[in-house]
């Protein structure tokens, strides 16, 4: 290559799109010829699920282990009970929503996939499910693919990683950890890079075997989740402001600069700075919660994905007709709060942690194909509601810890940065 000839970077996001219109249109043009490139998607999700036990344990020790334990504590604790509550409640609002909109109600799919390998859990009493959550044997449930039990063991695991770490110089096991999760992650990198190809599997398929209808199902499951992320938003600001005693018409323009940010990058990390700034600034923030807070949250508060991964499981069995029952709804919701604590912080990531929740609820894979469309379409959407519930999350604690300034977030007040932290 001649010098002064720069090597064009591969962009992935124009790939999707590419993979997702050059889908589209071999579908609507070959129609059931498209069949053959199925296999293409097939490969593509079976090498994806193959290191997702060690994702899950690893990502999840590597998260909880590489807190201090004083974050373990009462800042942190309350912090990340809030957290854990808020991507509840999203993700139980996927759930309703999905119930209610049925997106997946009238696409026909008899006969296009084959679903006799999938089995449908019997019901279980409540103290079943809650004993189902905790393995007694570790080993078991990781040859089992029980991925909420793995995920429970991977916390406890974490929490004594991060107690031993604060005793210790070196903590060569989390050390160890953080590097296989460093593999993992390098080689699910690897694999997203083949994700236009396999997007293009999945849509021509779907657009040419199972017909044009699923177009519908997609612009059903986008309109809901864009509802879903709209009712999340308007709800969490009215309870924080209540909380906090402050307007919440006022929230909106002070998050206007971050929320242009999460739309341009689709990532919580590009937008950290811009949020950290404004939430002491604008929001009345202290730097004290602050910065504990708001790096925990891009890191640990996926609340967007959750509401999309729980309505897509719905939609998913509407679509298959499988009948989900209380406790599967509660599994669901558990686990994707859980497992949205090591959020999967690569392009198309997001789809890898649909592909494991549906396995943890007994949902067929084959869901991916329908749904994988509207993920892209999604994204910079869902960043926007991550990182929103960040900065109310920070002014929830810091209201608790006598640490909101009224005076800053109204207006009436400059803020001063304090030069000592």
């Amino acid at each position: 290559m001649e010098k002064g000839i720069k090597k064009r970077r591969y962009n992935l996001t124009i790939g999707i799109v590419a993979g997702a219109v050059i889908g589209l249109i071999t579908g609507l043009i070959f129609q059931e010829k498209m069949a053959a490139f199925k296999v293409v998607g097939d490969l593509f999700l079976r090498v994806m699920q193959m290191p997702i036990i060690l994702l899950v344990m690893c990502a999840v020790m590597d998260a909880v282990g590489s807190l201090n334990p004083r974050e373990l504590g009462k800042l942190g604790g309350k912090t990340i009970l809030l957290f854990a509550f808020t991507t509840a409640a999203a993700g139980t609002i996927g759930l309703l929503l999905g119930m209610i909109m049925k997106p997946g109600v009238g696409l026909q799919t008899e006969g296009i996939f084959d679903l006799s390998a999938v089995t449908v859990p019997e019901p279980a009493s409540f103290s079943e499910q809650l004993l189902g959550y905790v393995s007694n044997n570790m080993f078991a449930s990781m040859s089992s693919g029980n991925n909420l039990q793995c995920i429970v063991i991977a916390i406890l695991f974490g929490i004594a990683l991060s107690i031993y770490g604060s005793k210790h110089e070196r903590n060569p096991v989390l050390e160890g950890i953080k590097e296989v999760n460093k593999i993992v992650m390098q080689l699910l990198f690897v694999v997203i890079q083949l994700l236009p190809l396999a997007i293009f599997s999945f849509v021509s398929y779907a657009v040419g075997v199972i017909g044009p209808q699923v177009l519908s199902t997609l612009a059903k499951l986008i309109f809901s989740n864009l509802v879903g992320m709209i009712v999340l938003t308007v709800l969490f600001t009215v309870v924080t402001c209540w909380y906090c005693g402050v307007s919440p018409l006022k929230f909106f323009p002070k998050f206007a600069r971050t929320a242009i940010i999460c739309i341009i990058s689709a990532s919580s990390a590009v937008a950290l700075p811009i949020k950290m700034e404004d939430s002491e600034r604008k929001f009345g923030i202290s730097p004290r919660i602050n910065r504990l807070v708001a790096p925990m949250g891009m890191s640990m508060n996926t609340d967007g994905a959750v509401l999309f991964f729980c309505l897509s499981a719905i939609t998913v069995a509407q679509i298959f007709n499988i009948t989900m029952t209380a406790a599967d709804m509660l599994t669901l919701v558990l686990f994707s709060t859980a497992f949205s604590f090591a959020a999967i912080s690569v392009p198309g990531g997001g789809l890898v942690m649909l592909a494991v929740v549906l396995a943890t609820v007994g949902l067929p894979p084959e869901g991916m194909v329908i749904i994988s469309a509207a993920d892209f379409f999604l994204g910079p959407i869902r960043t926007i509601n991550n990182t929103g519930d960040d900065i109310m999350v920070a002014m929830v604690v810091a209201k608790s810890e006598g640490e909101f300034d009224k005076d800053i977030y109204n207006g009436t007040k400059e803020f001063v940065p304090d030069t000592t932290l």
